[in-house]
C-alpha cells in the first residue's frame, strides 16, 4: 500500500511541475509577444506623433490628429504585410492581404456613419481612423503571437 501511494505522491508532484512549466513558457512567450508588439507600436507612434510636433498635433485642430492616426495605421498596416510577406506562403498571404484591407474599408466606413450621422465635430471624424488603428494593433498581435507559438509555417 506504502509503494502504491508513493506512485501517486510522485506522479501528483510529476504533473505539477509539467504544468508549472508549462505555464512558465506561456507567461515567457506572452510577454515576448506583448514586447514585440509594443516595439511596433512605439516605432509607429513615434512615427505619426513625432515629440517636436506632439503639441500641435494633440491640439484638435487643422486636422493633423485625422492625418496622425491615419499615419499611425498605415504604419502599423505595413509592418502587418510585411510580416505576412516575411513568413506565410503566397497563397495565404495574397488570401490574408485581401481580408486586411476587407477588414480596414469595413471598420472605417462603419465607425464613419456610426459617428457621423449627426456632426459630432473633430471627435466624431477621429473615431473611425482610431477605430481603424485598435483593429490593425489587435490583427498585428494575432499574427506576432501566431509566429512565436507556431513558427512559421511551410512554403506551400
Amino acid at each position: 500500500m506504502k509503494k502504491i501511494g508513493y506512485k501517486i505522491f510522485l506522479s501528483t508532484i510529476l504533473g505539477i511541475s509539467l504544468l508549472s512549466n508549462s505555464a512558465l513558457t506561456q507567461d515567457k512567450d506572452e510577454i515576448e509577444i506583448k514586447q514585440q508588439v509594443e516595439k511596433y507600436q512605439d516605432y509607429c507612434h513615434n512615427k505619426a506623433y513625432p515629440k517636436e510636433k506632439y503639441d500641435k498635433i494633440i491640439a484638435l485642430k487643422d486636422g493633423q490628429m485625422k492625418q496622425a492616426e491615419q499615419i499611425y495605421s498605415q504604419c502599423i498596416k505595413e509592418i502587418i504585410l510585411n510580416k505576412l510577406e516575411e513568413n506565410f506562403p503566397q497563397q495565404s498571404t495574397s488570401k490574408m492581404k485581401e481580408g486586411i484591407e476587407e477588414i480596414s474599408n469595413g471598420t472605417l466606413k462603419f465607425y464613419w456613419y456610426l459617428y457621423n450621422s449627426q456632426d459630432n465635430g473633430l471627435i466624431g471624424e477621429l473615431q473611425n481612423d482610431a477605430a481603424q488603428a485598435c483593429m490593425l494593433d489587435k490583427i498585428l498581435e494575432d499574427i506576432v503571437h501566431y509566429l512565436t507559438i507556431y513558427g512559421r509555417p511551410s512554403r506551400v
